[in-house]
């Protein structure tokens, strides 16, 4: 399942087994910019994974890094929630 909205070619997915959205309806643009930012932001965590810590315990504590370095709250933390702004920052 999807949200969508064909006249603006914007989508979000939903969270499986849920209708709950995995953030923000998005355009061909924000998909770009969230996919350079999940390209960046992917090895960071999964480097840290040999720590021995589980998966979601480590994206969590790199989504406060995160929140910190941009400044924002960290329930807002999340490249699904991003604008295009905001990807682009955490891509610097």
């Amino acid at each position: 399942m999807i949200y969508i909205c064909k006249p603006c070619d914007a989508y979000v997915g939903v969270h499986q087994g849920t209708d709950n959205a995995k953030g923000r309806l998005a355009n061909s643009e924000l998909r770009f910019w969230k996919k350079e930012a999940h390209a960046y932001f992917g090895p960071i965590w999964q480097a840290k994974l040999d720590q021995g810590q589980p998966k979601h315990v480590v994206r969590n504590k790199v989504y406060d890094w995160l929140s910190e370095k941009m400044n924002i709250d960290r329930f807002l933390t999340h490249i699904g929630f991003f604008d295009v702004g905001q990807c682009k920052e955490a891509i610097e």
